[in-house]
């Protein structure tokens, strides 16, 4: 597989984004003893993203100011609250095991302490800090989906949901990068 994935890292954010910070976590690089390994592994990593996904998107429902920032985030909820079963549905047809890994733990992770420094952004800034969240997360994701979720499924139903779903991924970053110009960095 691969010999090492900075998964955390934004090898393709595009440089113009002016991003804010958020909690302070360094990027853990994953080797290939603790990437995914089988489709079952995979499976419960695309479902720790959704939940990731999930968790601060309501945040954002409930702190930002702005509309299309509110129905950007509810479309977010929407998506990955039924993207888990597709993906789980596909290895579970192959019989395959459901084994937390050390990327969930980490997406779990990073998961709370994003909805917690979300929680703690000033409202006048939220829906800017939140769009740069976006951006670094969904170009994240799609690093992982090229590089190990997609590569490494053997099932081609779990292959197909996994390519479904980095069309999505992609299509949420076009978005959150066009509402992100709306709200400049200080």
């Amino acid at each position: 597989m691969l010999l090492a994935l900075s998964l955390f890292g934004c090898a393709g954010t595009p440089p113009s984004v002016a991003y804010t910070e958020y909690p302070p976590w360094k990027p853990p690089v994953l080797t290939a003893a603790e990437a995914p390994i089988d489709d079952g592994q995979i499976a419960e990593v695309a479902d720790a993203i959704d939940a990731q996904q999930v968790e601060t998107a309501r945040v954002a429902m409930d702190r930002s100011s702005d509309a299309d920032v509110t129905r950007f985030a509810r479309d977010l909820v929407v998506d990955d609250s039924n993207a888990p079963a597709a993906v789980l549905r596909a290895a579970h047809r192959e019989k395959a095991a459901l084994q937390p890994t050390i990327v969930v733990e980490r997406f779990e992770s990073q998961a709370r302490d994003l909805r917690a420094w979300l929680l703690s952004e000033p409202r006048a800034s939220f829906d800017r800090d939140f769009l740069s969240s976006e951006i670094k997360e969904q170009t994240r994701q799609l690093d992982l989906l090229d590089h190990v979720l997609i590569p490494g499924a053997r099932d081609e139903t779990l292959q197909a949901e996994l390519k479904q779903r980095r069309y999505s991924v992609e299509h949420r970053l076009r978005e959150a990068q066009r509402l992100s110009h709306r709200f400049p960095p200080p």
